[in-house]
């Protein structure tokens, strides 16, 4: 049984790593995600920092779209337990000011 659990472990991890991605572990500098909102099953919009940009995507399974180019970046205070709906609230003032 200790053997079955331990190879349990190992797929799980595995399955783990490869939905958050080996590529988030590394830490890049000139590009982070500040925030994503989960739209449906398999969709979400992404907000990436470019250096000093900040960039709205629509991210789906075979498919990336710029929605929006911020023209002043959003002060996000990551230790705010409350960040995602701050983000959502943040994210519907923004496209309904644009429209």
């Amino acid at each position: 049984f200790s053997l079955l659990f331990v190879v349990a472990v190992i797929f799980v991890l595995a399955w783990v790593m490869r939905r958050m991605g080996a590529a988030s572990l590394k830490p890049n500098s000139l590009l982070k995600t500040v925030s994503s909102l989960s739209v449906g099953q398999r969709e979400r919009i992404v907000l990436v920092q470019l250096g000093e940009q900040q960039v709205l995507l629509g991210v789906a399974p075979g498919r990336v779209q710029t929605l929006h180019v911020l023209e002043t970046p959003l002060k996000i205070d990551m230790t705010d337990p409350s960040i995602q709906s701050n983000f959502a609230d943040k994210l519907k003032s923004i496209v309904n000011k644009d429209k």
